[in-house]
């Protein structure tokens, strides 16, 4: 039924009533709504509303009378104040009406001065509230509460300056060894150019800087206010000055500066009276015989007082400062005091108002009361005897207001005594009886009751896993599909089409199962744009002197009809297009951003774009099946200028500019980023484009990323013009026709969907060339679905938010942002770096001279200093250095000859030189069109700017000077490396950057070689721009070649240090998994235990970066030349970092992560081949020696098996294309004459073999699953470090087979350790037991006299903390229909009324022992446990809940002297848990006395199959889930047993529970000092057993 009620049974009566029988009927229901009595109406009600105490134990009433007896501050600051303005309003009244009746004591005048003072604490509320989160915030929440206060007060002094008067102001002072303080200052413009400030202080700290004087021993008093008067405005209207002064106030001083004076009294007063505080005090306060004043001497305002006792510093303030305002006022000290009494007779007048609601009075509420009686009686003593002293003819007025003061007191008293006491019999609904915990607990037999007497929480449940998620069977991904080379448009229709489909498999696949899949994407990606097919030329390319004919993209000419594209071809090439820049967009912001990283990004989505501008403008021929004539798309009719206008073209210039600095680490990148800024430079040129005007479109990279809609003049006119060909109106609101992302506004893209791919792809483009790095979205696990764009037009204060707002804006959606275009910090808008570079080049020289600027070697003359670069380099040696990086154009052969001549080299320990050095290689700079190619310049320097534009190159500064003068960069990057290797040593020496950064540059160069060497031989045909700018003479091309022979001569002897320098690891490694001492303390065993941890980290994370620089020196070779080894080496090195390497990090490897996969993936069919040889050849030592030799790296992983690869023979799982590069473990090792030839098995293609090898993914499956790093949720997860004891790298790469992955849980089994671990995702709160044994609500008036126990125990503690108004909604508790007479224990059922029908809180009742035990419920592992929460008596709980030690506000409950714990209130989702079960049961539990040998704990039903799925297809993943749910013992942390087991035993003994039949118990093994379990042979000795009874053995 709706609202989850649950009706057991109903009964239907056929009875007639008449009408008064039904109204009868109706009053005496008892489910109908009873009436809420009306809110009592307290004396604090005015200022707390529903909340509001009585007010004797509010925190004002204890400041007030009881402050020597509490150390707390009182409770919320403006609720001090409120009370405290409750209480002068009620002094003002009383003072007023004068003692007894009398004539008023106070003249008119001196009651107007009253009135104003508490005007002036009203208003100064806003500060208050203010200031009280500041006052308690944590040290990172303050500068924004901070901030806010300050504004106030800024508001609140302007308006003292503007209107007079005074203004309070609330601060307090920090410390780290006395604590902290409130104070509080009165600021008082006393004429136009003054100001008088006064600081009100009550106690340490602060106070030794006020005057104090020891003249009424045994006390101390101290001048409690300092006033300093004539300030000057300029001084005190300074806001730097109250912010700092804010800020100071509210955060407490660094460890550094504990010993130094308070700011307040040391620093801000000396600046605000022009002298040290010091001064001031000697000369204005202790000019009395350098003593302090006595009373009497004192200033008006300036009395001594007693320093308060407690923490009662805010209370305190308030009444030291309206003593001050009195007697600054003029009034006498007998007039103040007499003021102070009248405040407290306004709270004991209004404590006897409350106390005519009160029903009762606990003990402690009565002393409370007398103590303010007594405070009362003797302060009216002391103000009568004044009154007498100063005034004799008052005489009769001070009889008076003793008399008035012993009726206060008598009423006082009398209401108090009129009050019951808070105990009285169990069933008066109002009043419950105080608690005898000790009566009966001795006599009753311990047989009677127990202290957890419902186990039936530990009962295991059957439990859906869910829905399984993911491909259920491996499905093969073969990445060889695409083509090596195209020859027209046809087959690059056909290589998209595959590699759309290869990213979705790879997309969709899932990370457990392709745990590479975003860097897979990436290389694949980056391959088939820059390197597989040919971007476009542009119309001048095509032309005299170059005249290349573009074969695929425009074979007739650029404004000829292509013969091959018709109107379909041209939509579903955009459309793939699109859908492949998505795929793209998606895997990049997966991965972790870097400069390395950058340069593959905006080049690939430049490819991109230039595929879909050629595309869009390309004039299609008419179809072959129906031979209709078709017209072109509006939208190329539009681009070309066909429409009726100009032509319009996309601007490439932040393009040009970003890419002239990004670092090319892959030489093809210069080729595509050649292919770009050439074709769109010659689109603008041959259509004579003016920029900025209405002849450019998709200008979003200008007026800074802003994307305003009225900008967009170009994009504005093609949309009317292809709207106009419709007859359609756009009128103002074009851009919302462009978003498309209503009905009304769909028709564009709509009729044109090749437009709106056109536009997304624009978008991604210029979107990743935005230099701001905030709008990009965090580095996550975004599915493709994460990137498809919404588009929207708003205006720009609603997507940026205030204040500005500078018209309509394009607002574009994806990645989880309402616009990707949107910043995380304030202002939100995005803000491009001036210079139009994402990075700043580290080739710059002004980046290395601070302010000044130098663009020639003429400015270093005029710098006073030069940089040292970390003291790396002489005056001398800096100063060639940065006047080589005044000349882009030659400085590359300067630079390095520079580190390779004397002892430079050394130099390069530095990072910062290493990147000055890195950057002048990479960088291509600037680009130089294709037809200026055959121009040079006349002049050195050049000339004009036409000359200057000729210092740059067409592919990049490497590949010109390889291909013009080859010797020096690769004689002096190899002597480089030369250099370098002469330094090595140790792996622990600091020599290793430097060998590691010679060969990255070396590696580099090698790679531009080869990509010459491959483009002469005609290896390279998707750049006709390189075959064209390519004149290189034989004489060239030897000293390419023996340039390259050279650098892999000296790889080879890079290759043995990195050897070498693997296997000292290796031994460092094992060394500090040693043994550590025993005798040494446990907290210096566990700080040496962090620090190895550390160093084993940091050794693995070298080891990681040796084998990153071993593949990078693979990069070039070929692998059927090298042989065996160097597959060998290149897979085992992939292979240890898909083992050990944490990827996706931002302080990963030297080498960025995205160019270790474009390796491989260039040697990808290369390995596939070589394998395939090795079988066709029956080369069978080759080929099962390397992969044995690559699964030697994951050897470790299969250890619990115990069974070594080594004795078994490889082969490859074949018989189709699909299956390319999969090679498993087929069987034992065969001898000479039994092998024949290398086995494949054709048969099993799903994965189910005991171990196999992907090449082409670098995937690992063991015995059918997948081997992938444990999910950092599970690794990272408290129970997982507290059983396996990992830390640092070592838990983040744990290697385990992926069994099963549900909606609602993962399996995985853990290859190293004998484990298997259940992530279960995040429930919802209403993941609870169903409501079904207790049906009788509880209410006390329903309770049989039996039942009584159970409301006199339990009553208490629900109004405590399950009734209005500590909750919103009163909470319903049920009990069984039957309690037995004479139960010892009673357990009721609390239902949460947004949870209903679920057990949300189990209440035990114990009669005998008189506590309350209250329990949640909590969901681990799919499962329900009972948790305890709260008892009323800590001594019969299990657990070590202990008392609350804390200050107090309020006495102890009589009923919970010794209560513990704090019940939850409102329900919560339960976190994701992680539940490990170890596979290999320690110890086998002895029979139980039930049937067939079980135990009470045991499941009543057989096991049933689940609901997982209905398909056959599934049959595996129940087998998984049953499995994963009956084998070994299931580890139960401490959490779920706490209440249930003793504490010293959960602290002791880590318990486990079986999982499968006969029984599950529960089985805890002994913890050593280390809080492992102890290792014994055999079954373990010590352990605790629990079943029905509990076992310990000892």
């Amino acid at each position: 039924m709706p609202g989850g009620i649950m009706l057991r049974r109903i009964t239907f009566y056929n009875t007639m009533l008449g009408s008064q029988q039904v109204e009868e009927q109706y009053l005496n229901s008892r489910y109908q709504r009873e009436k809420k009595p009306p809110p009592q109406q307290l004396a604090l009600s005015p200022a707390m509303k529903k909340s509001a105490p009585y007010l004797w134990i509010h925190g004002s009433f204890l400041c007030e009378f009881a402050d020597c007896f509490i150390s707390s501050a009182g409770g919320d600051l403006v609720h001090l104040l409120r009370s405290f303005v409750i209480g002068l309003e009620g002094a003002c009244k009383s003072v007023g009406d004068g003692p007894s009746g009398g004539a008023p004591l106070w003249s008119p005048q001196q009651q107007t001065v009253l009135h104003d003072i508490v005007e002036l604490f009203q208003r100064s509320e806003p500060l208050f509230k203010k200031w009280q989160p500041l006052w308690t915030a944590e040290d990172h929440a303050v500068p924004s509460l901070a901030a806010s206060y300050v504004r106030r007060l800024q508001t609140v002094r302007q308006n003292l300056r503007n209107q007079g008067g005074r203004l309070l102001i609330p601060l307090g002072i920090k410390t780290l060894d006395i604590g902290s303080q409130m104070i509080m200052l009165i600021l008082e413009k006393q004429d136009g150019q003054t100001y008088r400030l006064t600081i009100i202080n009550s106690g340490m700290p602060g106070l030794d800087w006020h005057a104090t004087s020891s003249a009424e021993p045994p006390k101390f008093k101290s001048q409690a206010a300092l006033a300093f008067d004539n300030i000057p405005s300029w001084k005190a209207e300074d806001d730097a000055f109250w912010a700092m002064l804010v800020v100071t106030s509210a955060i407490p001083p660094s460890p550094m500066m504990a010993k130094e004076p308070l700011p307040i009294y040391d620093k801000f007063i000396p600046w605000l009276i022009g002298c040290p505080l010091e001064h001031y005090l000697v000369t204005n306060v202790y000019a009395f015989d350098g003593q302090a004043p006595e009373q009497e001497q004192c200033e008006a305002g300036q009395d001594l007082r007693t320093p308060q006792y407690g923490g009662t510093g805010a209370w305190r303030c308030m009444t030291f400062a309206l003593r001050f305002l009195l007697r600054d006022a003029g009034l006498p000290v007998v007039g103040a005091k007499f003021m102070k009494w009248h405040l407290r007779r306004s709270f004991l007048k209004l404590a006897i108002k409350d106390l005519a609601s009160a029903s009762a009075l606990s003990t402690s509420e009565r002393t409370i009361l007398r103590i303010a009686a007594k405070q009362f009686a003797l302060g009216a003593v002391k103000v009568s005897n004044r009154l007498a002293y100063d005034a004799p003819d008052l005489v009769g007025a001070a009889e008076r207001l003793l008399c008035d003061a012993r009726a206060v007191v008598s009423e006082l008293e009398a209401a108090v005594n009129a009050k019951p006491g808070a105990h009285h019999v169990w069933n008066d609904p109002s009043v419950l009886p105080v608690l005898d915990l000790q009566s009966g607990a001795e006599e009753q037999q311990p047989e009677a009751w127990g202290l957890h007497p419902f186990f039936e929480r530990l009962l295991r449940t059957d439990v859906s896993p869910g829905a399984a998620t993911g491909v259920p069977l491996l499905v093969p991904i073969n990445l060889l599909q695409v083509p090596t080379v195209v020859n027209d448009l046809d087959e690059v229709h056909r290589a998209l089409q595959l590699c759309e489909i290869l990213c979705a498999k790879l997309a969709f696949v899932g990370k457990e199962r392709c745990k590479f899949s975003p860097y897979l994407r990436v290389s694949l990606l980056q391959h088939v744009f820059t390197e597989l097919i040919p971007l476009p030329l542009g119309p001048a390319t095509q032309k005299a002197p170059l005249n290349l004919r573009d074969h695929i993209w425009a074979p007739e000419g650029w404004d000829a009809v292509h013969p091959q594209m018709t109107r379909a071809c041209q939509l579903e090439l955009l459309l793939i297009l699109r859908r492949l820049a998505e795929h793209f967009a998606a895997a990049a912001c997966t991965l972790a951003s870097n400069k390395g990283f950058d340069a593959t990004k905006i080049t690939v989505f430049g490819a991109i774009a230039t595929i879909a501008d050629r595309v869009a403008r390309t004039t299609v021929r008419r179809s072959r099946d129906t031979g209709a004539e078709e017209g072109p798309s509006g939208l190329t009719e539009a681009l070309n200028g066909t429409l009726g206008g100009r032509p319009v073209a996309v601007d490439p210039n932040t393009f040009l500019v970003q890419s002239e600095t990004i670092e090319t680490a892959a030489p093809e990148l210069n080729l595509a980023r050649t292919a770009i800024c050439a074709y769109f430079c010659e689109v603008m040129s041959h259509y004579e484009i003016k920029k900025l005007k209405d002849e450019t479109l998709f200008d979003w990279d200008t007026y800074g990323w802003m994307m305003y809609v009225e900008r967009e003049k170009g994009l504005e006119r093609i949309v009317k013009q292809m709207c106009a060909k419709h007859l359609l109106e756009t009128g103002k609101d074009w851009g919302k026709l462009v978003a498309g992302n209503q009905s009304e506004n769909a028709y564009l893209v709509r009729t044109w969907p090749e437009f709106a791919a056109l536009r997304d792809i624009m978008f991604f483009w210029k979107y990743f060339l935005c230099t701001d790095l905030r709008v990009f979205p965090d580095t996550s696990n975004w599915s493709l679905q994460a990137a498809y764009l919404a588009w929207n037009v708003a205006n720009e204060n609603e997507v940026f938010g205030p204040p500005t707002n500078r018209g309509a804006i394009f607002q574009v959606s994806a990645f989880g942002q309402d616009h990707v275009l949107k910043t995380n910090e304030p202002n939100y808008r995005p803000k491009p770096s001036a210079s139009g570079h994402r990075y700043a080049s580290a080739a710059l020289a002004s980046k290395y001279t601070g302010r000044a600027v130098v663009r020639t070697e003429d400015d270093l003359l005029y710098l006073r200093s030069l940089p040292t670069f970390e003291d790396r380099l002489r005056p001398s040696d800096a100063e060639a250095l940065l006047s080589f990086l005044t000349v882009p154009y030659i400085r590359m052969p300067l630079m390095l000859a520079f580190f390779t001549s004397a002892d430079r080299v050394n130099c390069l320990f530095s990072d910062t030189l290493r990147s000055i050095l890195h950057a002048v290689i990479l960088e291509p700079g600037k680009f130089l069109m294709p037809g200026r190619w055959h121009d040079c310049p006349q002049m050195v320097p050049a000339a004009s700017a036409a000359e200057a534009e000729l210092l740059a190159t067409p592919f990049g500064q490497l590949l010109t000077e390889l291909s013009c003068s080859p010797k020096m960069p690769l004689s002096l990057s190899g002597r480089l490396l030369e250099l370098a290797l002469v330094l090595a040593n140790s792996v622990t020496s600091d020599t290793v950057g430097v060998v590691l950064f010679a060969i990255r540059v070396a590696a580099r160069v090698e790679s531009a070689t080869s990509l010459l060497l491959r483009a002469h031989s005609g290896g390279i045909r998707s750049s006709p721009l390189l075959a064209a700018s390519l004149n290189m003479s034989e004489s060239v091309l030897g000293e390419l070649r023996a340039g390259k022979q050279y650098l892999r001569r000296l790889f080879s002897e890079a290759f043995q240090w990195i050897d070498t320098w693997l296997d000292e690891l290796k031994d460092l490694i094992k060394k500090e998994a040693g043994a550590q001492d025993a005798g040494r303390p446990e907290a210096q065993r566990a700080r040496e235990a962090e620090t190895k941890q550390k160093r084993v980290d940091e050794h693995m994370r070298c080891a990681c970066n040796l084998h990153a620089h071993s593949i990078l020196m693979l990069r070039n070779v070929d692998l059927e030349e090298d042989g065996p080894s160097t597959v060998c080496s290149l897979l085992s090195s992939f292979a240890f970092l898909s083992m050990h390497h944490t990827f996706n990090l931002q302080d990963g490897l030297d080498i960025p992560e995205p160019e270790l996969f474009e390796i491989y993936h260039r040697h990808r069919r290369h390995l596939v081949v070589w394998f395939e040889k090795r079988m066709e050849k029956k080369e069978y030592k080759n080929f099962n020696s390397v992969l044995q030799t690559v699964h030697e790296q994951f050897s470790a992983l299969d250890a619990a098996s115990s069974i070594d690869t080594a004795e078994f023979e490889w082969g490859s799982i074949g018989g189709d294309i699909h299956n390319a590069g999969r090679y498993c473990v087929v069987g034992r090792k065969r001898s000479e004459a039994e092998r024949g030839e290398i086995t494949s098995v054709t048969e099993d293609k799903s994965g189910a073999t005991w171990v196999e090898l992907n090449v082409q993914l670098l995937q690992v499956t063991v015995r059918g699953r997948y081997v992938t790093p444990l999910e950092e949720e599970t690794s990272g997860h408290s129970d997982f470090r507290d059983i396996l004891r990992l830390r640092g790298r070592e838990a983040k790469t744990v290697q385990c087979a992926a069994l099963l992955s549900t909606d609602l849980v993962k399996v995985r089994e853990l290859l190293s350790f004998p484990f298997r671990t259940l992530h279960w995702m995040e429930r919802p709160s209403n993941a609870l037991p169903v409501l079904t044994d207790a049906d009788r609500i509880y209410d006390v008036e329903d309770l049989d006299a039996s039942e009584g126990f159970i409301a006199e125990l339990f009553e208490p503690v629900r109004r405590q903390f399950f009734a209005q108004p500590v909750v919103p909604q009163d909470i319903l508790f049920f009990l069984q229909e039957e309690i037995p007479e004479g139960a010892a224990v009673a357990m009721l059922t609390g239902v949460h009324p947004r949870i209903r029908g679920r057990v949300w809180k189990e209440v035990l009742v114990f009669r005998e022992l008189r506590v309350v035990h209250i329990y949640g419920i909590l969901n681990y592992g799919g499962q329900c446990y009972r948790r305890l929460e709260y008892t009323t008596n800590c001594k019969y709980a299990l657990s070590g809940l202990q008392p609350a030690f804390q200050n107090r506000p309020s006495p102890w409950p009589e009923w919970g002297r010794h209560q513990a714990g704090k019940p939850e209130t409102e329900p919560k989702n339960f976190p994701p848990s992680v539940v490990l079960s170890r596979t290999l049961v320690r110890r086998t539990p002895s029979k139980g006395t039930g049937e067939d040998g079980r135990e009470p704990l045991d499941d009543t039903e057989q096991w049933s199959d689940g609901d997982v799925s209905e398909e056959e297809d599934d049959e595996g993943e129940r087998t998984v889930w049953e499995r994963a749910q009956r084998e070994g013992e299931q580890y139960l942390p401490q959490r779920v047993l706490e209440g249930l087991l003793p504490e010293a035993l959960l602290k002791t003994y880590r318990f486990y529970q079986t999982n499968s039949w006969p029984h599950r118990v529960i089985h805890g093994y002994k913890l050593n000092e280390q809080k492992e379990e102890e290792e014994e042979s055999g079954t373990p000795q010590h352990f605790v057993e629990v079943g029905k009874t509990l076992l310990v053995a000892l």
